[in-house]
């Protein structure tokens, strides 16, 4: 007979504890990214981190705005530097670098299922986006005030009642089109940490 008690005990906390919902909460988290790659003519770096702000609209919407800033590097090897310069081109001594940097901040609106121990959602919204540029000749180029969208997807897993893990992918217009008119899309996965309160 205790044992039966003791089992239902245990039962109903483990169903509170992931099944119950949590009260709507501002949500701050702090996300980031690292990649690394190599191709036969460069290395690619590319760090971003960022800043995100939700705030509770209801059952199962949000709004979220932040700011995310990105930094890409190029580092080509020599075999390629030799290959340009065979090609008739005149390069800067050293190192063949170039550089991209952005800066985004957006306002978007989540719809999902925010009350849960695990929280999936989909988003969309308006980015206002500043980038940099520099070539492996040291020119640089700067564009200010790009308005363009973002949309992705988001899962939270809450660690207790003030903590979650998030993960978020994100898509939106580099800016930048092929020689065929072909937009090109910036696309993320980023993780973070998210406080609740």
């Amino acid at each position: 007979m205790i044992k039966l008690i003791l089992t239902k005990i245990i039962f109903i906390f483990l169903f509170s504890v992931y099944s119950t919902k949590f009260i709507y909460a501002v949500e701050i988290t702090l996300n980031g990214n690292y990649a690394n790659s190599y191709t036969s003519s460069y290395q690619y770096t590319k760090i971003t981190y960022g800043l995100d702000i939700s705030i509770p609209l209801g059952n199962y919407f949000e709004f979220n705005f932040g700011e995310t800033i990105s930094d890409e590097q190029y580092t080509y090897n020599d075999e390629y530097k030799n290959y340009l310069i065979s090609k008739g081109n005149t390069l800067p001594a050293g190192k063949l670098t170039q550089s991209y940097k952005s800066t985004d901040n957006y306002g978007n609106l989540s719809l999902g299922i925010f009350s849960y121990n695990i929280s999936p959602s989909i988003y969309g919204g308006i980015v206002d986006r500043d980038s940099y540029f520099k070539d492996y000749y040291g020119q640089e180029t700067n564009d200010y005030g790009y308005i363009t969208w973002n949309a992705g997807a988001a899962l939270s897993i809450h660690v207790g009642r003030h903590f979650a893990i998030k993960v978020t992918y994100r898509i939106s217009p580099s800016g930048v089109n092929s020689p065929s008119g072909t937009t090109y899309y910036d696309q993320s996965y980023t993780g973070g940490l998210t406080l609740r309160f």
